[in-house]
This record gives C-alpha cells, structure tokens and sequence, in this order.
C-alpha cells in the first residue's frame, strides 16, 4: 500500500527523472552538433584513446581530449563511447 507521502514523492520524483533525461540527450546532442574544441568522453579509456584527438585527462571510466577535427565526437561513438560532452568553459571557474 502506498502511503500518502510516497504517492506525493512520485510526481516529483518522476519530474526530476524528466529533466536529468532532457539534460543527457541535450549534452550529448549538443557535442555532436556544435564543434567543440575539448569534450569529455564516458566509456572505456583504451578503446576511446584510439578517436582523432589529444588525450587530456583520463580516469575510470571517462576521457577527456582536445578534438582533432569535426569528426572526432563520431569516431568517439563508433570506438564504444557511451556518451560524449562537450566541455563549455575552459578551466576551473573565475580566476
């Protein structure tokens, strides 16, 4: 039985599932449609080393490299990418 607290958490639980959904399709859509000049890569680091790029940074499970061309993001994704950002700002907030 659901109690009344549950059944007030769903819509905003459901909301929220919603936004972060809207927020990965859009990162993720927007490194394939603007060409940006460093992206962050999800997947596995030895397979996604091989796209066209410099290597960055690299940890468990993410890479981050400055594109080499326009194709870079697509050849992250054919290398078994799982979602590919790109990066907005350059460093680490206001200096």
């Amino acid at each position: 039985m659901i109690t009344e607290a549950r059944r007030r958490l769903l819509p905003i639980a459901g909301g929220a599932a919603a936004v972060l959904a809207v927020w990965f399709v859009g990162m993720a859509a927007a490194a394939v449609v603007v060409t940006p000049t460093v992206v962050v890569a999800f997947g596995d680091p030895a397979r996604l080393a091989a796209g066209d790029g410099d290597l960055l940074a690299s940890g468990r499970g993410f890479l981050a490299m400055r594109t080499g061309s326009t194709d870079t993001v697509r050849s992250l994704y054919q290398n078994g990418a799982w979602l590919v950002w790109p990066v907005l700002t350059a460093g680490c907030g206001r200096r």
